[in-house]
């Protein structure tokens, strides 16, 4: 199965020091590994490598990107870590991260992006009833 995205393409939009390419490979892995499964399982369609395709090809890929680089903002050293507080004197500072545990997930908005139907449904099923019912 082949990435979405390749580290160039996540380049263009974030820019990657020599540590984080291998790890930003790994991870392109992974992010089309999660899209391709939660296609699969909304039935919707992949793109295609024909050239009507195209623009789909590259939202799979900038979704695979930003996913990517989610994950990328947290320092391994970082991982794991819901907030850091630090006080000197009459100053303090708090900061919560978004993404404590590094992980690649999809938001809604992706999800919509992609075509994957999100939040509740509702379907009902009228019942026949009369010489038809197959009774």
């Amino acid at each position: 199965m082949d990435a979405l995205a390749d580290v160039a393409k996540l380049e263009e939009f974030f820019p990657l020091d020599a540590s984080q390419r291998a790890r930003a490979e790994g991870l392109l892995s992974k992010a089309s590994v999660i899209i391709y499964g939660e296609c699969e399982a909304a039935g919707v369609m992949l793109p295609t490598d024909s050239a009507d395709d195209e623009l789909r090809r590259e939202l799979f890929a900038i979704t695979c990107c930003d996913m990517v680089q989610r994950a990328l903002v947290v320092l391994p050293e970082q991982m794991g870590v819901r907030s850091t507080q630090m006080t000197a004197g009459q100053y303090s500072q708090t900061i919560s991260y978004i993404n404590p545990a590094g992980d690649v997930y999809l938001t809604d908005r992706e999800r919509e992006h992609l075509g994957i139907i999100c939040g509740q449904q509702i379907f009902s099923v009228a019942p026949r009833i009369g010489e038809d019912d197959g009774r």
